[in-house]
């Protein structure tokens, strides 16, 4: 029988969960993830950029959802904004649609940022109760 109680306890040796975000060398750089949200509402396109940039920093298990779903989110955006532009310049949109299509455009990039918020956001609470962990010790 083993005593372990004898055994010494090092970071290599702990108990690691599968989906615990492995500390990366940018890790020092994420950010809560509202705020890359907030980008997108203010920004559109550049708050993908910061989402991407914070999957990276934070290294979760979901990194390359997330950076999937921004590139998808910034041509999904962009082809539906050339498209309504080029309807409504050729007449095919009357342009008394043009404030209901732009909140579908608004609507359309906060849908996108807002999913890739909510995977950010558990990776981020997890990483901010493991660091807890540590500064207790």
């Amino acid at each position: 029988m083993t005593d372990f109680r004898a055994m010494p306890e090092t970071d290599d040796d702990r108990y690691r969960i599968v989906d615990e975000p492995a500390a990366g060398a940018l890790t020092r750089f994420a950010v809560n993830p509202f705020f890359p949200f907030l980008l997108v509402m203010l920004l559109g396109p550049l708050g993908f950029l910061a989402f991407i940039a914070n999957s990276v920093a934070l290294n979760g298990p979901k990194l390359k959802r997330e950076i999937m779903i921004c590139i998808a989110a910034i041509i999904s955006v962009w082809f539906v904004k050339t498209e309504l532009i080029r309807m409504l310049d050729t007449g095919a949109l009357s342009v008394t649609w043009a404030p209901y299509l732009g909140a579908l455009l608004t609507a359309l990039r906060l849908a996108f940022g807002y999913f890739v918020f909510v995977s950010q956001a558990e990776t981020h609470e997890l990483r901010k109760y493991l660091r807890s962990l540590q500064e207790r010790r």
